[in-house]
């Protein structure tokens, strides 16, 4: 049963969205778990590292990594001749292993994953669950559509203008790629690097450290949008794929050796 190789951590693997064969995305019943993740309810020694660490649990969710590993060992006490036997059994994951509330307060920080001393994965089932409830029953947080919404309209998770994405440079003399259209280093900000507070002070000492080292590089300045890594957090792959095409247009007109990046997701565009 563990023959199943584990990738890194709380790594799943990538939809194929041309299968034609696929009918199930994510996890909805426990025959759609992989058998790794059956076994993590048994290796689970109920220390609670993963409960203490939680930062969702900490705040007063109802998430409880611990108790999801504990839950799944019941369900499959309780049900363990189907499961033996390959039945399908049609009680749905968030009914007994998590609730909804729970799977959506999950930061996907994982740190549950990091601290548990036998290696389990309740990450994993949390964004199982979160692909299917997504993907197939279009069930997500209302707060998470109006996110999207301005995303989709203003290419950042706040709805600010898209014109002010270069305000942060102001007074630093930061050259732009359309400007410049070759350069050594593109730097992208990210919308935190560009709006938000704290961020717009990483992006400006950023800026300033590159111009005293003399670093040939330019940023999108207003030609960067965002990046749709609350799509992929959220397991929505299929409105963060398609984001991707629209990362991917405005690094196309452009010739650079090196990235430079305050937002990670970029590097998998």
């Amino acid at each position: 049963m563990a023959s199943e190789k584990r990738r890194s951590m709380a790594a799943i693997e990538t939809i194929d969205f041309e299968d034609e064969e696929l009918d199930q995305f994510g996890a909805a019943q426990i025959q759609h778990l992989p058998q790794t993740q059956l076994l993590d309810g048994y290796a689970c020694i109920q220390c609670s590292r993963c409960q203490d660490a939680c930062p969702a649990y900490e705040t007063g969710k109802e998430l409880s990594p611990s108790a999801l590993e504990i839950n799944k060992r019941y369900f499959i006490n309780d049900n363990i001749s189907a499961i033996a036997n390959g039945e399908s059994i049609d009680k749905a994951l968030t009914d007994w292993m998590l609730t909804e509330e729970a799977a959506w307060s999950c930061t996907t920080c994982g740190y549950c994953v990091e601290v548990c001393p036998v290696g389990n994965e309740p990450l994993i089932d949390i964004l199982r669950a979160r692909q299917n409830l997504v993907m197939m029953e279009s069930n997500f947080p209302q707060d998470a559509v109006e996110t999207f919404e301005k995303m989709e309209n203003y290419g950042n998770p706040w709805g600010l203008s898209p014109q002010d994405r270069e305000n942060w440079m102001d007074g630093l003399d930061v050259p732009l790629m359309r400007e410049k259209k070759n350069t050594e280093v593109l730097y992208w900000a990210g919308c935190s690097g560009a709006y938000d507070s704290r961020g717009r002070e990483i992006s400006q000492s950023v800026a300033k450290i590159l111009n005293e080292a003399k670093v040939d590089y330019a940023c999108l300045g207003n030609e960067e949008t965002c990046t749709g890594d609350r799509q992929e957090e959220l397991e929505m792959n299929t409105f963060f794929k398609p984001w991707q095409n629209r990362i991917k247009k405005p690094l196309n007109n452009i010739t650079s050796k090196k990235k430079l990046l305050n937002v990670h997701i970029v590097l998998q565009h």
